[in-house]
């Protein structure tokens, strides 16, 4: 699977999997499953891993869907050419699940929740 590298061209990208562990060259990181919508024929793995602005990009949109990655859909793109560029996330094209009605849950508190009914509907 080929993987995603941002530019400075904005993307729309589809989550298709929660996060899963695989090895880079830094060792062992998260990475998701990704779709661009000019190219939906095409898996990309998208690491998540280690990038601040990219965390707190998404963060908004994980509360949004309910703790989950799979279905998010955002823009995403380079803020300039450099290599460490931060990442700029734009909310427009929001997520495919609908909002928590539990707003004053934390983050922590929704991830928590759906790893328990992972494993208790086992």
């Amino acid at each position: 699977m080929e993987k995603y590298r941002a530019s400075t061209k904005r993307d729309v990208l589809t989550i298709e999997s929660e996060p899963h562990i695989v090895k880079g060259f830094r060792g062992f990181g998260l990475a998701v499953v990704a779709r661009k919508e000019d190219d939906p024929s095409t898996e990309y793995l998208f690491q998540l891993d280690g990038i601040k602005s990219l965390a707190e990009g998404l963060e908004p949109l994980l509360k949004e869907n309910e703790g989950s990655f799979a279905g998010l859909k955002f823009g995403i793109k380079k803020a300039s050419s450099e290599r460490v560029s931060q990442y700029v996330i734009d909310t427009k094209s929001g997520s495919k699940k609908n909002p928590t009605t539990n707003s004053s849950s934390s983050m922590e508190d929704v991830l928590w929740k759906k790893i328990e009914a992972r494993y208790n509907s086992d």
